[in-house]
């Protein structure tokens, strides 16, 4: 079964409508004996505890919010304590409500027509048509289509909010889906223009020395194309184990500490990427969400410093303040934007830069602007260190 079939399965679920019904009885009962014999305090309570009991049953079986039910509660017990005949004040709201989170709206009215049906038929029971309590019956009525009216808004409303929010994560799966197409592509059009022009130039150089020595022409002359073939598979090797160290960053072991980051900024040595690494202050106090955070917008930044920079060397500074991290990578590559005119973050820093920002702090990318060079990009991340945010 689908996720969305699941899902419609579940919105046509009843629910608890046949122990709504079993409360419907045993309060037009309770009411009866209360008229007759019993004691309106009594009665009052017991009311009270059903309604509160159906109400824990619906928090925890559909989660509605608790604020919600804890305002009909307010509003049955306010009820009962203000009118001569509260059972049906009770049994409109659970019977509505319960409806209209189980149910499509025409039920909602449905049910609102049977409890004025029950209503009525109560007064009548009980000999209570009389000219001085027509403005309480009226009020009363007037109860049940106003509880009736305001939760079929609310439910309307919350159906909306559902439906958007499904579509926002459909979006938003769709954008993340095109995102990493498009990084795919560019990757496998990078691949094309460096590694397949490598093994072209070598491929070149070999039948080169192959025609050298057929026509009897010097050895010598045949090995330099076969030196030059050498040199060019080096370089194509490099590639390869740049895209593959895009492709595949090192993991995370759930610790963050010097040791780790060094170890992270060793391991891009193969690519041809010299890495250094300065750590000011203490990680210990981090907390996890912050550690995995920080490792991960190394690893990006570094896999884009070897995809795009064409950097030789790089350099990570993390300072740790009392209420700031701060963390900076600056490289000697050829800069933001250059070759495009301007800067545009891929999936990964795009990413990077959300998570950031719902933490509280900022992510920014410009160029180095250094005293040596105007060369280069520098990456920023900037955290505030709450009490949230350390063990």
């Amino acid at each position: 079964m689908s996720p969305s079939e699941t899902e419609s399965s579940q919105e046509r679920k009843p629910g608890s409508l046949p122990y709504v019904g079993l409360v419907e009885v045993a309060s037009f009962c309770c009411s009866f004996l209360w008229s007759k014999y019993g004691n309106p305090l009594n009665f009052f309570l017991f009311q009270t505890v059903m309604v509160s009991a159906w109400l824990g049953y619906r928090l925890i079986r559909r989660r509605i919010p608790a604020l919600i039910c804890g305002g009909l509660l307010i509003a049955v017990c306010l009820a009962a304590t203000l009118f001569d005949n509260p059972p049906q004040m009770f049994l409109t709201t659970i019977v509505t409500v319960d409806v209209l989170f189980a149910f499509p709206e025409i039920w909602t009215w449905v049910a609102v027509g049977g409890e004025i049906g029950v209503y009525i038929l109560h007064m009548a029971w009980r000999g209570e048509w009389r000219r001085d309590s027509w403005g309480d019956t009226v009020l009363n009525l007037a109860l049940i289509v106003f509880f009736a009216v305001a939760f079929l808004f609310y439910a309307r409303a919350s159906r909306l909010l559902i439906e958007k929010n499904r579509q926002l994560a459909r979006q938003s799966l769709t954008i993340e889906s095109l995102a990493l197409a498009k990084e795919r592509a560019e990757m496998a059009s990078q691949m094309h223009d460096s590694i397949g022009q490598y093994l072209s130039a070598m491929h070149m150089e070999l039948e080169a020395a192959q025609r050298t020595l057929h026509k009897g022409s010097s050895i010598d002359r045949a090995l330099t194309h076969v030196i030059k073939a050498e040199d060019i598979d080096k370089k194509a090797l490099v590639q390869v184990r740049q895209q593959a160290r895009a492709l595949n960053p090192a993991a995370f072991g759930g610790e963050l500490t010097k040791g780790s980051i060094v170890g992270l900024a060793d391991s891009f040595e193969s690519t041809g990427l010299h890495v250094t690494a300065t750590v000011n202050g203490s990680l210990e106090g981090l907390s996890s969400q912050n550690k995995v955070l920080i490792y991960r917008a190394l690893q990006e930044t570094l896999t884009n410093v070897v995809r795009h920079a064409h950097a030789s060397s790089a350099s990570i500074v993390i300072d740790l303040a009392p209420r700031t991290l701060r963390l900076c990578v600056t490289d000697d590559g050829v800069g933001p934007g250059k070759g495009s005119g301007r800067f545009v973050p891929g999936f990964g820093l795009s990413s990077l830069e959300q998570r950031v920002k719902d933490l509280g702090g900022f992510l920014q990318v410009g160029p180095a602007e250094t005293a040596e060079s105007s060369r280069g990009t520098r990456v920023i991340l900037s955290l505030p260190l709450t009490a949230d945010s350390c063990r």
